[in-house]
């Protein structure tokens, strides 16, 4: 894995960083000693600058392929894997097919805001309807307990 020298500005502490590393965080690092973030890239050490530049001016090498007839390239679209019994042809448009359908604009108002405001009011209705069944039950409830120890009547 290549890496880079590079040296804190702000208190000299030097570091070395893996420039994938530094490609994920833009050149930035943060100093471990005086917390100061810097540019890897800006603060690198001279030795380390011939380097980087030597391997980025070095001249691209090509790559040579087969070259492949009309007919072998489109068969690609024929072929079929072991897991599935479609072609790929058919995946590619299936797939096109679904994100037209799910991206067509419409024009009233979006079906999520329709259906917003109706789950809010059926959330309302039921809490309603449950403080109602408690009511009800704290009520109705002890009237019959009352009635059941203080009656008279025999079933037999």
């Amino acid at each position: 894995m290549q890496s880079i020298k590079t040296a804190c500005p702000h208190c000299q502490k030097r570091y070395t960083v893996s420039v994938l590393k530094l490609r994920v965080a833009q050149g930035h690092v943060t100093c471990a000693t005086c917390h100061h973030v810097f540019n890897a890239y800006r603060q690198m050490l001279s030795s380390n600058i011939k380097n980087h530049i030597a391997i980025e001016t070095a001249p691209p090498t090509r790559l040579t392929h087969p070259v492949l007839s009309n007919h072998e390239a489109l068969q690609i679209f024929e072929t079929k894997t072991k897991s599935s019994n479609i072609d790929l042809q058919t995946y590619l448009n299936t797939i096109q097919t679904f994100q037209l359908n799910a991206i067509k604009p419409s024009n009233g108002p979006l079906p999520h805001l329709l259906f917003k405001d109706t789950d809010k009011s059926n959330a309302q209705l039921y809490w309603i309807f449950i403080f109602l069944c408690i009511c009800f039950a704290l009520t109705v409830l002890p009237l019959f307990y009352y009635a059941i120890i203080h009656s008279t009547w025999t079933l037999f």
